[in-house]
């Protein structure tokens, strides 16, 4: 004979663990979250090694976009990544740092290494990469972070964005941030401790994404219901009053 109370144990408990995936897929903690997919690559760093997306995996990072000779938003922009890589390590965050050059077959390793000492004595977590043809990064700009890179022909500076992007665990780009001017550090540093530890942002859960999975769930859940009720009707009641009392 089944156990029906067992049986109500199981079902209540995977309907609780259907819910949590639901809420854990659409809630980053990020208000309107631009949720682009960064692209795969493999590049070279400031130290002449590779670096790839997977040395990332599992990583709260910050990226930019910088030439070493750039003669006008780049060494703003560089100073405010260094200033804001202090104020990271200050607070004992685990965070890296990207700067992709939008001028690679300009910028060597050891140039890159060389600008990045002149505003940082750290870069174990900053990483300055290079090793890609102007056309590579053209596209990865506007895959990834959805901005323009251009080299004018006949000319030695680039068009390309100014923003600072937070990056999540899993390759998304989640925000921007002016790192020219008015670099909103105190907003970056609590973004990134939203985003490491888990807090949720209700507001969020109302994104098309999550009303489209919490409809999912909730026909899911009420079809495990009425095939509950239509197998041991004798139970109706109290079932449904568990369940009440249980959500």
């Amino acid at each position: 004979m089944t156990n029906v109370g067992e049986d109500v144990k199981k079902v209540k408990f995977l309907v609780v663990i259907a819910l949590i995936f639901v809420l854990a897929a659409c809630g980053s903690g990020i208000p309107n979250a631009l949720n682009y997919e960064v692209s795969d690559f493999t590049y070279v760093d400031q130290n002449g090694e590779d670096f790839s997306l997977k040395n990332l995996e599992g990583k709260v990072w910050i990226a930019d976009m910088i030439f070493t000779q750039c003669d006008t938003v780049c060494p703003p922009m560089t100073a405010h990544m260094a200033k804001l890589q202090s104020m990271v390590k200050e607070e004992g965050l685990d965070v890296e740092f990207v700067s992709f050059s939008v001028d690679p077959e300009v910028d060597t390793p050891e140039m890159l290494k060389e600008y990045a000492e002149g505003y940082s004595d750290d870069l174990s977590n900053w990483h300055l990469l290079t090793g890609y043809s102007i056309e590579e990064i053209t596209v990865f700009a506007k895959d990834s972070f959805k901005v323009p890179v251009a080299k004018p022909e006949g000319q030695d500076q680039v068009i390309h964005g100014i923003k600072f992007y937070l990056v999540d665990q899993n390759g998304k780009v989640l925000k921007d941030y002016d790192g020219v001017s008015d670099t909103p550090y105190d907003e970056i540093i609590k973004d990134i401790k939203t985003i490491l530890y888990g807090k949720r942002t209700p507001m969020l859960l109302w994104s098309p994404f999550c009303v489209v999975e919490g409809g999912i769930f909730m026909l899911v859940f009420f079809r495990i219901n009425l095939l509950m009720l239509s197998h041991f009707p004798e139970f109706s009641k109290s079932y449904i009053i568990s369940l009440i009392y249980a959500m």
